[in-house]
Parts: structure tokens; sequence; C-alpha cells
């Protein structure tokens, strides 16, 4: 996990907001917004979290949702078509995948 990820996944977390480079967290109410270059990538509201690609499958990507991914779910970067896969199954990439419990 590289080191941007995992102070954006800490202030995620944290509901705390955050402003580095090509990511940042917004808070907005009990809502909890992850960005990459200004894409929302994931929300979290209440025990819900909400991800999806916007379109760009890419490690960086990958590496952002999965820092605030709870282990339990397991999200795979597979860089040979390239997608984003959730416990085997393609992340679609402007559909919302709902997380319950996190």
């Amino acid at each position: 996990m590289r080191a941007i990820t995992a102070n954006a996944a800490a202030a995620f977390k944290a509901s705390v907001p955050f402003n580095q480079a090509n990511t940042r967290v917004e808070i907005s109410g009990r809502a909890v917004h992850l960005f990459l270059h200004n894409n929302l990538i994931a929300t979290k509201f209440d025990r819900q979290l909400w991800i999806r690609t916007m379109g760009w499958a890419t490690a960086t990507t990958a590496d952002r949702l999965s820092g605030i991914v709870p282990d339990v779910h397991k999200l795979k970067f597979r860089r040979s078509e390239p997608a984003i896969y959730y416990n085997g199954d393609k992340l679609e990439s402007y559909d919302w995948l709902m997380l319950l419990n996190v």
C-alpha cells in the first residue's frame, strides 16, 4: 500500500478531511467521500460503503479502494485486462458496489 493510500484510508476511516496530490477525502454531513483525480470512487454512509472505479481500472484506483475496503472483502487488480475484481467478480466501471457492515 502506498503512503498516500495509507494516509487517505486513515482519514476516510476516521471521517476527517484529507487532501494530498490526486487524492482527497471530503465530509458531507454523515457521509464520507473519497476522490481520485476529482472522480468520486467511494462513499461511506452509516455502516455502508459504496465503491466504483469511474472507468479507471488502474493499479492506483485499486490501491486506493483496497486501502478503505475491510480485509474481509477482497479486491484484486489484474493488469492483464485491466480490471479490478471484488471476490472474483469484475467491478464494473460506473456501477456502485455496496458493502455492508463496514
